[in-house]
């Protein structure tokens, strides 16, 4: 995992979550511009040893900063239902389909009146690829 391409990759396609974790990615010449520009460092100034302060400097010289002292999804900055369907689908849908994706979404969203877990077990279990059918000679 590299810093400077989840910085470039975040900036170009407004996210860094596994769809944009691919090998091809790397020779995309403006992430390889953007991470050759990127520079990390620690700062013990930040209010707490998991801030985060994004600085980005432009040609001209202007800067425009932004810093985070709560990720979004901790007990300080919570996600919205609307924002934990979403990441939960992007990230489920690839494994299991998005149809049952948003069925375990449905699912657990009223899992007070779920009188057994097995149908959603069952749902998050990985689908297995057809078997192909071969004819005895």
């Amino acid at each position: 995992m590299s810093l400077p391409y989840s910085v470039a990759v975040a900036l170009k396609e407004g996210q860094a979550l596994p769809p944009q974790y691919q090998d091809r990615k790397l020779k995309e010449p403006l992430l390889v511009r953007l991470m050759k520009v990127t520079t990390i460092s620690a700062d013990p100034s930040l209010p707490r040893g998991v801030s985060c302060r994004l600085t980005v400097t432009m040609a001209d010289g202007r800067k425009f900063a932004s810093q985070v002292d709560y990720a979004k999804g901790s007990a300080e900055a919570p996600m919205t239902d609307a924002e934990i369907a979403a990441k939960f689908s992007g990230l489920a849908a690839p494994v299991v389909s998005a149809q049952r994706s948003d069925q375990i979404i449905e699912l657990v969203n009223r899992i007070e009146a779920c009188s057994e877990l097995g149908s959603l077990m069952r749902l998050t279990m990985k689908a297995k690829p057809a078997r192909s059918k071969s004819k005895r000679a």
